[in-house]
């Protein structure tokens, strides 16, 4: 009898334990991933960001180069319209920024953020952020 008690104790410690490293553990750390990349967004200077994107799409012009309708920041950075230092806090992140995108279209997409549980943090033009729905 103690037997099988002891095993109906272990088993239910088991299942527990799996529910715990595969149900809670991802979720606070994707959690976690969401408010650093909340609190990066909010910390990005958004005036040196539209700046660079002018800048970005003006040399683009200029060389008579289509313009995208995206860059990301590894474009900007690379290109010299942003410092590696004012994107540091998206750290090796995929992050995207809408160029044509201005003040007249508040609730349009603006910069996404690609999270490492495939689904993206968005923020909008008039600085709302978002959690993209998983399709």
């Amino acid at each position: 009898m103690k037997t099988k008690h002891r095993v109906v104790i272990l088993a239910s410690a088991v299942l527990v334990a799996t529910y715990v490293i595969f149900c809670i553990v991802p979720t606070l750390r994707h959690r976690a991933e969401w408010d650093r990349t909340v609190s990066a967004l909010r910390g990005l200077p958004r005036d040196r960001v539209d700046a660079a994107v002018q800048a970005f799409v003006s040399s683009r012009k200029a060389g008579s180069n289509t313009v995208p309708a995206t860059a990301t920041f590894d474009d900007l950075v690379s290109g010299g319209y942003l410092q590696t230092n004012e994107v540091a806090a998206f750290g090796s992140k995929k992050v995207v920024v809408w160029l044509g995108v201005d003040d007249s279209t508040p609730a349009a997409f603006f910069i996404r953020v690609h999270l490492s549980n495939n689904r993206d943090a968005v923020e909008m033009r008039d600085g709302s952020i978002m959690m993209e729905p998983a399709l």
